[in-house]
């Protein structure tokens, strides 16, 4: 599925190696590779030496900072060898080789001296970043690994240009707290806690307010996903190491005493937002208007009125003049479950609630056709604040808002948590058009993976009243996601494939949502493999027309130029999609580009999404 028409055979590509922290190779098997090492030529062993620095994939254009400028024939003779496959391409840092075994590239890594190992790896973490540009953040966690790597090589770092110890500690923990924001972004919770932890774990006792805002940021994290236990101790720790910072204050102890009300603990919430206004007493109000929400909240949750209604609405008041939408969601929540311990709370009020956490989410799904990065911050935000007040329908369709843009960043094991936990909340809810709408984002998903039990479960939810009606859908949605469905489910479950209907030439219409230019594609693919090429070319060239218009996003037009290089053999088309599917962080976009260029890239991002080559 998603090759170009006379592609040929693909290689499949080496998983890409950051930096890692080893031991000696005390072991047999490196003991073996350590002895074929001494053997090499002497540029040869050079390289395999220093690229092992590098990790498991060494980049060309690195050897200058690994110095092994001069030493290129070195790789060859690796080659030849068998001791490297390539030349592989990153979309990062360009082209490579790999180590074949990784037990050869730790028997590499272990000849080195500590020092050279210090030096390089400081050498590394720089060209990385210089590398990666405007999309740092992708490299993040190498970029920490390897200065953590300088940190653990050396007692002590002097001379020359090195960094101290002290700038390698602040270097490291600073890029583990940067990846860990981008993992927040794609929703891997695990990979931001593991990342923060360490980022933790390396700062300095000397940057306290460092300390306290990663010690907050993995709170919050643990308290929304895993751990609401560990993660108030862990804010309550930060909220300590904030000292007389004022906004940090505030902002631990807002998320401290949030925290404290789900656990039901209303005296300790009320205690320590007093505590911590009388505190902060001259702060600019917009700082300190969350916890104004909170301790009238505590108040009345205790089963007293006084002042409650004064706080809350002062608050509100507060949020509404600031211009920060965010800050309005956060205050309008608490206010309102003051209002409701007072029984003041009207449907207007909580009307408004959803209003806003609506307006969230149409605003964060309008961005997810710039930044579908981005749009997943806002979306999680948005998602807290409905199911915090059993905006359970708006809940679900911010979870699946997120699902799809999960699905077009490439986070799919995420998307399909999320998918499948929106499918039992509609199930439950009879909420079918959100059923159905997650559905497709999943069953396209199902598809490419092969994934049986998944097509199962949608031909069950078929078969149900509100699925036997889709059949006699007369929109040209309707009609195009039927001939898409149809073809997912039957390559999910490794049926033949129903070829779609010729008059789905006449449903290509102008819509954004990621779900629907995947069944396009999925339409013109199938009428491609039918040999349907007049049906392909027609589709091709509606969607060409579409994507000439100036509204049309990122991912219309990677669509159109994918589909052109499909339908007419187009290098020049597929390169164009694979620039704009770049841009727009669309991975699976991405690979079908590179496949129809035959590029070794594919096999890298293929396996970044749980595929085979």
């Amino acid at each position: 599925m998603g090759e170009c028409r006379h592609a040929g055979p693909r290689r499949r590509g080496v998983a890409a190696g950051g930096a890692t922290r080893i031991g000696d190779a005390a072991s047999d098997g490196a003991g073996i590779y350590a002895a074929q090492l001494d053997d090499l030529p002497p540029d040869a062993r050079m390289v395999a030496r220093r690229g092992a620095v590098a990790g498991r994939r060494v980049p060309i254009a690195a050897l200058r900072t690994l110095d092994l400028d001069d030493r290129r024939d070195g790789m060859d003779a690796l080659r030849r060898r068998g001791f490297v496959d390539g030349p592989l391409d990153d979309a990062i840092t360009g082209e490579a080789y790999a180590y074949r075994h990784a037990l050869l590239r730790d028997a590499g890594y272990a000849s080195l001296a500590r020092a050279e190992r210090g030096r390089l790896h400081v050498a590394m973490a720089r060209w990385l970043t210089e590398s990666a540009g405007e999309r740092v953040d992708v490299v993040a966690e190498g970029v920490a690994e390897h200065y953590a790597s300088a940190l653990d090589s050396l007692s002590a770092l002097s001379g020359g240009d090195l960094p101290d110890r002290e700038t390698l500690r602040s270097e490291a923990s600073g890029w583990y707290e940067r990846a860990a924001a981008a993992a927040l972004r794609l929703s891997a919770h695990e990979g931001a806690r593991r990342l923060l932890a360490r980022s933790i774990e390396l700062t300095d006792a000397l940057a306290p307010l460092d300390l306290a805002r990663r010690r907050l940021r993995l709170g919050e994290i643990l308290a929304a996903s895993a751990d609401l236990a560990a993660g108030i101790g862990e804010m309550e720790a930060a909220l300590a190491g904030f000292g007389d910072d004022p906004i940090g204050v505030a902002d631990a102890a807002a998320a401290l005493a949030r925290a404290y009300m789900q656990q039901i603990r209303f005296l300790e919430a009320e205690a320590l937002t007093a505590e911590t206004l009388a505190r902060l007493s001259g702060e600019p109000s917009t700082n300190l208007a969350r916890l104004h929400a909170l301790h009238a909240w505590s108040i009345g949750a205790q089963g007293r009125s006084e002042g409650v209604h004064d706080e809350a609405e002062q608050a509100w008041a507060t949020a509404l003049g600031s211009g920060d939408a965010g800050l309005e969601l956060d205050v309008l929540e608490h206010v309102n479950a003051a209002r409701d311990e007072i029984d003041e709370a009207s449907t207007d009020h909580w009307a408004l609630l959803e209003e806003k956490a609506v307006a969230a989410r149409v605003q964060a799904v309008m961005q997810a056709d710039t930044d579908p990065r981005a749009a997943l911050v806002k979306l999680g935000a948005a998602g807290e604040v409905a199911s915090a007040h059993g905006l359970t329908e708006q809940a679900g369709w911010i979870s699946y808002s997120r699902c799809e843009a999960l699905w077009v960043v490439g986070n799919w094991d995420e998307a399909l948590r999320v998918g499948q936990e929106v499918i039992e909340l509609a199930a439950r809810y009879a909420y079918q058009r959100l059923a159905f709408r997650t559905w497709v984002v999943l069953l396209s998903m199902a598809a490419v993976r092969g994934d049986a039990t998944l097509a199962a479960g949608w031909e069950q939810w078929v078969a149900t009243p509100f699925g036997n009606s889709l059949s006699s859908a007369t929109s040209a949605y309707g009609r195009l996601l039927n001939g898409a469905t149809a073809v997912w489910a039957a390559q999910a479950s490794g049926r033949a494939v129903p070829t779609p209907p010729d008059d789905l030439t006449d449903a290509l219409v102008t819509m954004s949502n990621p779900h629907f230019i995947g069944a396009i594609e999925t339409v013109v693919r199938t009428w491609l493999d039918a040999g349907r090429s007049d049906l392909a070319a027609r589709a091709a060239a509606r969607s060409a027309e579409i994507a000439a218009a100036s509204d049309s996003t990122h991912l219309m037009r990677a669509s159109a130029a994918l589909l052109d290089a499909w339908a007419a053999g187009s290098a020049p088309s597929a390169r164009a999609a694979l620039d704009l599917a770049r841009e727009h962080g669309a991975p699976w976009w991405e690979l079908r580009a590179l496949r129809c260029l035959h590029d070794a890239r594919a096999g890298q991002i293929a396996a970044a999404l749980g595929l085979t080559e």
